[in-house]
């Protein structure tokens, strides 16, 4: 079965390391949404890079909750036998968090209430006592 994963976060480290090993393994993995709420608000005109949008491996999201429904909709089209559980468990939804570490604690506690497998990188966040 093939893991649905959500990368939040469109940086240069997702761009260059994150994208390239999910895309090279589509048995395996479909990045099947990005969350980026910085670029999502931007014209193309106004970021750096003038076409990054228009190359963009999957659709974007400004929120987290967006992506998922998207995510989730897609999975129950191609199974509707899935049983009643957390959304993780329920449509292989995994999420890759590659955002700044201010925002990563948040994004991993909705994730993992949602049954979501979370991929972090470091540091997982600013608080040590969260």
């Amino acid at each position: 079965m093939v893991l649905r994963v959500v990368l939040i976060g469109y940086g240069q480290i997702a761009r260059r390391q994150h994208v390239p090993i999910l895309l090279s393994r589509p048995g395996d993995f479909e990045l099947c949404a990005i969350v980026d709420p910085v670029l999502a608000s931007r014209d193309v005109d106004d970021y750096d890079d003038d076409d990054i949008k228009a190359r963009l491996p999957a659709p974007m999201y400004s929120t987290l909750d967006e992506a998922l429904l998207a995510a989730a909709a897609a999975t129950a089209t191609e199974s509707t036998t899935a049983a009643a559980s957390p959304l993780g468990t329920k449509y292989n939804v995994a999420v890759i968090i590659a955002c700044p570490p201010q925002f990563a604690q948040d994004y991993a506690e909705r994730s993992l209430r949602h049954g979501i497998s979370v991929f972090m990188e470091k540091p997982p966040g600013l608080d040590y006592r969260r």
